[in-house]
């Protein structure tokens, strides 16, 4: 038997006062004449262990085998990671080479998002190439995933605040940390979700720093003109920054915060003066680098906005613009509903804290699920990680409420049978938890969900074996497929394109440039007919001009099954019979 000072120390005080902040070290006063003692506990063997340790384990566990995947499972380069994913791979090789911005060597492009495509050269400029490289940039967004995670788990310990509600029974605290621990690992280790940040993409950067905004802003309770500190707005406004710079549509999350900020500077009593010069600290320096990145891509690329947005941009229609205004409404309608006072008796009371701070990201959710869902192609998995982000903290603290509210209802129970009835609200959540865990591993495992990069990267090589080296090929979907090419494959979805593809698209002059850049070869995956894809046929003749066709011959070929989706979501895991195809053009 030992003696210990517990941590969190067990507080008590004298004379009312309300309870004290867990994380805060050392004795202090609740108010005047009300002073707090810390009672030395006789600790044996058996130490409670602390929630954030509890969750920092399970947090390291799933990351040593993350880790073991990624560095020793073979297929793992292409299990994680997304065919885009290979646009920043190539374009990074290429400027680790000496060339410009460039995906095919030929044309320049600003068809990525600016700061996971400096990192994206790292390995290259160190000597890594093919799949090498690759499994070093995955290792780390692993890294950066885990750290993003560790914040997750401190703001849900701080928001739990060592169970206050369950001083009189340490028996259920071990309960409710065990249904927090659970329901926390089974959402981000869960592979759909990790693979949403861990993919070899921009959103490895945007999830580490929408993590790092909100744990920043619980620390002031959300109020970032009234409460903040002024060293506190600077990081945020730093942060704002890198979240733009990590993917451009964070400018989103201006208008929500930007809101959420002017409804925090009309309380009272600071002066007006001074609530302005609290907003342009937080938004000087996001401002300054939006205005950089615009003038910079207008010198360098002749267009201030990337070249992929603008390609994958939807006309704006009355319907369209109709819709725009809907989900802006939920997301005003949010920011409102955030700033009701919270009562006492409020049910789900972490949760409602937790949304009270924070509700200026779940806005920028809305937001980012209104733009991509009514003004953009085709939604791709990756861009949805901050929605699974806030959800993971709303999850998670959702749990922890019901667990906390179980126990405090069996204590004030006068049946002891009560007790496991009233737990069961909280199992129960935990329970499609692990079921959604348990499905999305198939995702991971099932060759046929990776298939299709798969044989890419075959054609790819033969490509690189079998063309001459001079031989420029064309490839709507370049990704997998230009990275192990080692070839001159100009895109021509216009992804990572230049401004010139895209006039030529919507102008009708795509043959004229593709002429003038002298490509002879196409490749790409699509359906199978006859040993070919008529599909891609008809594509060849209408972009490269079907009067200056004289043949279109297939050259390669490969046909396998697959059962994933291009976007990734997963929603459609029947079995296809595809095919990767090399087509020679005579012209």
């Amino acid at each position: 038997m030992r003696y210990e000072l517990a941590w969190p120390p067990r507080r008590t005080i004298a004379e009312g006062g309300a309870s004290l902040d867990p994380w805060v070290k050392g004795p202090r006063i609740v108010s005047r004449g009300t002073p707090c003692r810390e009672e030395l506990t006789v600790v044996g063997h058996n130490v409670p262990v602390p929630l954030v340790r509890k969750l920092l384990i399970a947090l390291g566990v799933a990351t040593f085998i993350y880790l073991l995947v990624l560095l020793v499972w073979g297929p793992a380069p292409f299990a994680f990671s997304f065919d885009d994913a290979f646009y920043y791979f190539t374009i990074g090789r290429n400027w680790a080479s000496g060339h410009v911005s460039t995906f095919d060597q030929i044309d320049r492009t600003n068809g990525y998002h600016p700061l996971w495509q400096l990192i994206s050269t790292v390995p290259y400029l160190l000597g890594l190439d093919g799949l090498a490289a690759v499994r070093f940039l995955l290792v780390l967004q692993l890294v950066l995933w885990a750290g993003a995670m560790a914040l997750v788990a401190r703001v849900i310990v701080d928001a739990i605040g060592g169970w206050t509600r369950l001083d009189a029974h340490p028996a259920s605290r071990r309960f409710c940390d065990g249904v927090v621990v659970v329901a926390f690992i089974v959402v981000v280790a869960n592979p759909f979700i990790f693979k949403m940040t861990v993919n070899g993409l921009e959103s490895g950067l945007v999830v580490p720093v929408g993590a790092a905004l909100i744990a920043l802003a619980v620390t002031f309770r959300g109020r970032f003109v009234t409460q903040a500190t002024s060293r506190q707005r600077w990081y945020t406004g730093g942060l704002l920054a890198l979240a733009f710079l990590a993917r451009t549509d964070a400018v989103i999350l201006l208008a929500p915060l930007g809101l959420w900020c002017l409804f925090d500077a009309g309380k009272p009593p600071l002066p007006w003066s001074r609530r302005l010069r609290h907003i342009v600290e937080i938004f000087v320096v996001p401002a300054l680098v939006i205005v950089t990145y615009l003038v910079v891509n207008q010198i360098f690329f002749g267009t201030a906005m990337q070249i992929s947005g603008s390609i994958k941009r939807l006309p704006l229609t009355p319907l369209r613009g109709a819709l725009v205004v809907v989900w802006a409404t939920l997301g005003l309608a949010l920011l409102l509903a955030a700033r009701r006072p919270i009562k006492r008796s409020t049910r789900a009371p972490l949760v409602r804290k937790f949304f009270a701070a924070t509700a200026w990201y779940g806005a920028f959710c809305i937001g980012l699920l209104g733009y991509y869902s009514t003004l953009q192609e085709v939604p791709y998995l990756w861009y949805f990680a901050p929605l699974a982000l806030y959800g993971t903290f709303l999850i998670v603290l959702a749990v922890a409420d019901l667990a906390e509210g179980a126990v405090v209802e069996a204590a004030q129970s006068s049946k002891p049978e009560r007790s496991l009835a009233t737990r069961a609200p909280a199992l129960t959540l935990c329970v499609p938890l692990v079921v959604g865990l348990a499905w999305s591993v198939p995702s991971i495992l099932d060759p046929g969900a990776r298939a299709l990069m798969v044989h890419d990267a075959a054609a790819g090589r033969w490509i690189d074996t079998h063309l001459p080296p001079e031989a420029r090929v064309a490839s709507w979907d370049a990704g997998t497929l230009g990275y192990f090419a080692n070839r001159q494959v100009v895109n021509l979805d216009g992804v990572v394109n230049s401004l010139d593809w895209y006039e030529a698209l919507q102008n009708g002059r795509t043959a004229d440039f593709l002429a003038a850049r002298d490509v002879g070869w196409v490749a790409n995956h699509g359906g199978e007919v006859n040993s070919r894809d008529p599909d891609i046929d008809r594509q060849i003749r209408a972009l490269f001009g079907g009067d200056r066709i004289d043949a279109i011959t297939v050259v390669y070929g490969d046909v396998y099954a697959f059962s994933g989706t291009l976007d990734g979501s997963r929603t459609d895991t029947s079995t296809k019979r595809m095919g990767t195809w090399v087509y020679r053009l005579d012209r």
